[in-house]
């Protein structure tokens, strides 16, 4: 009877052990996800404040995507309901055909550039698309 008492012991010990190793293990890829990911939208965003000033044309704006491995596409124009005086816009939305991996899964960066009813760019939005391993 104490026999089978230490063994229980010893494997709740060991499986203690391994559930703090676990959750140290995520906490730290979760830290290296983050860091990663900020990195790469900060180099992203320096990227595009470097090439593509205010009132670039859409022409500027497809080389600069080709550059940089990302595919694209021009969705047309569309009515913007946040400009003040409903403006037509043309959109294009880009995906970057690198993925960065990550200890979580992998990720890609997307945009949206915004051009008003001449072909200036207005501006943009830039997001992470990832695949998770769970």
């Amino acid at each position: 009877m104490n026999r089978r008492r230490r063994i229980l012991a010893v494997v709740l010990i060991v499986l203690a052990i391994f559930v703090v190793f676990c959750a140290i293990a995520w906490q730290y890829s979760n830290r290296i996800t983050a860091i990663k990911l900020r990195r790469e939208k900060e180099s992203f965003e320096a990227q595009i404040t470097r090439a593509l000033p205010p009132g670039s044309d859409k022409v500027r704006v497809q080389h600069f995507l080709d550059s940089i491995r990302m595919s694209y596409v021009e969705t047309g124009p569309i009515a913007d309901k946040t400009a003040p005086d409903d403006s037509i816009a043309s959109v294009i939305e880009a995906t970057s055909r690198d993925t960065l991996d990550l200890p979580l899964g992998s990720c890609s960066t997307s945009a949206k550039f915004k051009f008003d009813a001449h072909g200036a760019l207005l501006g943009y939005t830039d997001w992470h698309s990832c695949k998770w391993v769970w």
